[in-house]
């Protein structure tokens, strides 16, 4: 179970990954490290903000905030997003599901991210086995 959760967790960060240097236009996403001792190495209030609440476990709620930011289609919060579901991914499933949330939720959301940025054929290809349906 905990190698397939590991499994998991690294096909979702490799896709984050892979949506990072598409929308920064670089051939490796690898640059940045999130997060480095607990803290943020991005000067993004927003991001500090939705990972604060995600660590005090009010994870649905900063979710939330993001999709509501979303809306607006800029680059940065798409970026913003993509490394808040980095870190939620990084928490243990036990922590996602005591507070309502859960590794598929992870899935959802980066799938929305790559579909907004017209990469969702890429990433869904990777991450469609993991759901087990399309999210389309």
């Amino acid at each position: 179970m905990q190698y397939e959760q590991d499994y998991i967790m690294r096909l979702i960060k490799q896709v984050i990954r892979a949506l990072i240097g598409i929308l920064l236009n670089k051939k490796s996403a690898s640059y940045y490290i999130f997060p480095v001792n607990g803290k943020l190495k991005s000067g993004d209030d927003f991001l500090q903000r939705l990972t604060c609440m995600a660590n005090d476990g009010r994870v649905c709620e900063a979710e939330n905030m993001l999709l509501a930011a979303m809306e607006s289609g800029a680059d940065d919060v798409l970026y913003t997003g993509l490394l808040f579901y980095e870190h939620l991914n990084e928490f243990e499933d036990d922590f996602l599901e005591a507070h309502n949330f859960s590794r598929d939720e992870i899935r959802q959301g980066v799938l929305e991210i790559a579909k907004r940025m017209g990469s969702f054929a890429m990433a869904n290809a990777v991450l469609f086995d993991i759901g087990g349906m399309e999210t389309s």
